[in-house]
């Protein structure tokens, strides 16, 4: 399993949905430009020269909505912005199974609070789900491939 997920705790679901449209009509960040999370960033490498990408954003579940772009990477510029316009807290996690690289970073109105990266972690997937669990997040790790399925679950494409 390879997933990079990001949760949003609100239940301002329409502000959700027109931040994350006005950032993925926008021209893509130049190359650096992405903040520290304290995670590694894929977003100059897969997003900087893409203009095609689409956001699966689930309902909110017990006050947290799921996201997860098309292109399986996290861009920190729009959680960023989402956590400071929503003065809410927002998670991004990163986990590699075959590699044991697992990931987490919170950020509470646009200010990163927490953040741990393992590259060779013995439990990747049970160290970010315990995260999550820690944080009031009980929605399930999947892949846009996986959310594009459960459209009809509440799930909506951006």
């Amino acid at each position: 399993m390879n997933i990079e997920m990001f949760f949003i705790q609100t239940d301002a679901v329409p502000q959700v949905y027109d931040l994350i449209r006005q950032r993925i009509k926008s021209t893509p960040d130049a190359k650096g430009q992405q903040p520290d999370w304290g995670l590694p960033s894929s977003y100059d490498v897969l997003l900087a020269n893409e203009q095609k990408r689409k956001v699966a954003l689930s309902p909110s579940v017990a006050g947290w909505v799921a996201g997860i772009e098309s292109k399986e990477v996290v861009d920190f510029a729009l959680l960023q912005r989402l956590a400071d316009a929503l003065k809410t807290n927002v998670i991004a996690v990163q986990l590699s199974e075959v590699s044991g690289c697992c990931g987490y970073a919170l950020c509470t109105s646009g200010v990163v609070a927490e953040h741990r990266f393992s590259e060779d972690d013995d439990d990747p997937e049970g160290a970010v789900s315990e995260f999550l669990k820690r944080n009031g997040v009980s929605s399930n790790l999947i892949s846009f491939r996986e959310a594009m399925q459960k459209r009809n679950q509440g799930w909506m494409i951006l």
